[in-house]
């Protein structure tokens, strides 16, 4: 039998672990139009930096504890209605928790920024 090598599975934003722990990351969050998340009902104010001690790091998880955040075109085909909006957030390599083997764009970190409303370029 042949070893199982898991590097083959690792999906493509695993290159942001690769990244050194000081470098500042940029990644996105769909919100309802009030800044709350749809999920937990968390209510999130543009500027302000959020910590989260009690996360999930088991990469075989896709979703569990921890700040979640997520590609640009995957906020765009999860948000449920023109009534949500997408903020970006930034948060260094270093406060990556997880990055699931099974993402389709979502993963975890444990402190980020909130810094703007996203709106698209035209």
């Amino acid at each position: 039998m042949k070893n199982f090598d898991i590097s083959k599975w690792m999906p493509d934003l695993y290159i942001l672990k690769s990244q050194p722990p000081k470098t500042k990351l940029v990644a996105y969050k769909f919100l309802n139009q009030d800044l709350t998340s749809p999920y937990q009902n968390f209510q999130y104010e543009i500027g302000e930096t959020y910590t989260c001690d009690d996360y999930n790091d088991d990469e075989r998880i896709t979703c569990d504890k921890g700040l979640n955040v997520a590609t640009l075109s995957w906020c765009k085909r999860n948000m449920e209605s023109n009534k949500q909006i997408i903020v970006e957030v930034s948060f260094l390599a270093g406060d990556i928790v997880a990055i699931p083997y099974a993402t389709d764009g979502k993963f975890r970190v444990k402190k980020m920024k909130i810094e703007r409303v996203y709106e698209e370029v035209k």
